[in-house]
């Protein structure tokens, strides 16, 4: 537990001390690719959808919404229930001049539907968006700039949760923010491998013509083509200025629903690179290998004891009545909340910043949700069952 908790606080100090360092590196070197004039990259946005009558339509229009001039949309409808069909063929009917290319296909997952979209796609670069998200009207700007680096193979933009009004919607947009935050100085070391399907974006001819499609046989299949492309050597990124907005879970049971699908699909994704783990091969990044990876594995052990040290830690700290932990704890809240506030998050600073007076004791709520979609993923991945699209109930962004 000591082992794990030292780990887990010197990895949290190491990223708050360097991730400034992106944004200024970001900024110089945005400064020396818009002096470029070269044409605008091809860009294909894939959308992947399952019943998301709710939201398909203004997640395509924020995508024409960026007047980017060398575009395809394709909209892949996998077996929808609801209106979805009807409403996409409405709204396409509706906007003949914008190329938008819809298929609708029996259900197969999403990877498959992923897959689908990677046949119908024309361009260099290959964008992914979840069909209950919105795209920033400056995101595809942004992403052409940054593939002006012709060895960039993939790059994941930052995911904003929209719907933050309520308790768990906010708790989210906290966890979103600290968990963006990390990947700037993972990106500043070469090491990010978690592009998740809400927002990335991949170069064509040094992925997936190289070594295939997304896995269909993986639960995450978005981390499975991102740490893919660490284990090929190829350089990829995180990108602050590229945004997408998505619709959080709106209860702890949505959430955890989601959380297991995350986890028990990281399993799978480290089983399958297992040789990762401390490898010594050369196109391999010795931080991901030796560190961030099998750091990740022992946060993961450290959270199967976690009902064990937060009851300690109540004991101990609140009914024998110890101020030091308690305050080392509230400590910690308040300075990350405050550098995230200063650093990263994009607005209405000043209440982000003061909110951990209220929100650190109940930021627990989210590591009681990670335990138990751990404890869940265990359960299936001894049963061998498997899990489809995640699916809550919708409101819209």
């Amino acid at each position: 537990m000591i082992v794990g908790t030292a780990s887990l606080l010197i990895r949290y100090l190491f990223v708050m001390l360097i991730a400034p360092i992106y944004d200024l590196k970001e900024i110089l070197k945005a400064k020396r690719y818009q002096q470029i004039n070269s044409p605008p990259v091809s860009i294909s946005v894939i959308i992947p959808a399952w019943n998301e009558a709710v939201g398909i339509t203004k997640t395509i229009q924020s995508v024409i919404d960026n007047h980017y001039p060398n575009l395809e949309i394709i909209v892949i409808n996998d077996g929808s229930t609801d209106d979805s069909d009807k409403i996409i063929k409405t709204f396409i009917k509706k906007h003949p001049d914008e190329k938008i290319i819809y298929h609708y296909q029996a259900n197969a997952g999403k990877g498959h539907a992923l897959n689908q979209g990677l046949k119908l796609a024309t361009s260099e670069i290959i964008m992914t968006m979840d069909a209950d998200s919105i795209l920033d009207d400056q995101a595809l700007y942004h992403l052409s700039i940054h593939f002006q680096d012709p060895e960039l193979a993939g790059l994941v933009g930052r995911v904003e949760i929209a719907n933050y009004q309520s308790l768990i919607g906010y708790l989210q947009y906290f966890e979103y923010s600290f968990g963006f935050y990390a990947k700037k100085a993972n990106s500043l070391l070469g090491i990010e491998y978690i592009f998740g399907g809400a927002c990335a974006a991949f170069r064509k001819s040094l992925t997936f013509d190289q070594f295939g499609e997304f896995d269909t046989a993986n639960l995450t299949e978005d981390i499975e083509m991102s740490l893919r492309t660490q284990f090929h050597g190829l350089r990829s990124k995180y990108a602050s200025d590229v945004v997408c907005y998505t619709e959080g879970a709106s209860s702890i049971y949505g959430l955890v629903k989601q959380r297991i699908r995350w986890k028990k699909g990281r399993f799978e994704t480290f089983d399958k690179y297992r040789e990762m783990f401390f490898s010594r091969k050369p196109q391999h990044n010795k931080l991901l290998t030796w560190g961030l990876l099998p750091s990740s594995v022992l946060l993961e052990f450290q959270l199967l004891i976690e009902p064990i040290s937060l009851s300690y830690f109540f004991i101990d700290n609140v009914i024998k009545r110890n101020p030091l932990g308690l305050a080392l704890s509230i400590s910690f809240f308040a300075i990350g909340f405050i550098i995230l506030a200063i650093f990263e998050v994009p607005r209405h600073k000043l209440r982000f910043g003061l909110s951990w007076i209220y929100l650190w004791p109940l930021i627990y709520i989210l590591v009681w949700v990670e335990y138990l979609a751990l404890m869940q993923s265990v359960y299936l991945s001894i049963r061998k069952r498997q899990l489809q699209w995640q699916k809550w109930e919708r409101k819209g962004i």
